[in-house]
């Protein structure tokens, strides 16, 4: 199934829910973002790392915040690490991303985190933290 450039109105009303689905898994298929390090399979495994690079990705270009990812999580391979560590050392490996709130959120959110084990990890429980919406707690599970 080939979906045209332009924005497609659906009425899911009239359609096949499953032929949908298919519609839009074939397209990411092809058309997809598989070329940002939080959502390769060796990122998927961690759900810190892809909390991590989907903050980043907010208002930036998910691009530019894939390739800062690495470098990042280096510095702070742990949620543990990073809600211990000083805030200036976050601002510091958060350059060049922009809106500095989004890492004193993420910081926070890695305070609370800490503790966590991959059990812990739910929607509703990704919505509690700061800087976290639906798109980003969808993402992390």
């Amino acid at each position: 199934v080939h979906l045209p450039r332009c924005c497609i109105v659906v009425s899911l009303i009239d359609m096949n829910v499953a032929f949908f689905q298919t519609v839009v898994f074939d397209y990411f298929a092809t058309h997809g973002r598989s070329d940002l390090h939080f959502r390769t399979r060796e990122f998927r495994s961690s759900p810190y790392a892809v909390l991590v690079g989907e903050v980043m990705s907010q208002q930036t270009q998910a691009l530019r915040a894939s390739s800062r990812l690495p470098k990042f999580l280096k510095a702070f391979p742990t949620a543990a690490a990073l809600a211990d560590a000083p805030f200036g050392q976050v601002l510091q490996e958060w350059e060049g991303l922009g809106y500095p709130r989004r890492a004193q959120n993420l910081q926070k959110a890695c305070q609370v985190i800490r503790h966590w084990t991959v059990d812990d990890f739910s929607v509703d429980a990704l919505l509690q933290l700061p800087g976290v919406g639906p798109y980003t707690a969808a993402a992390v599970m």
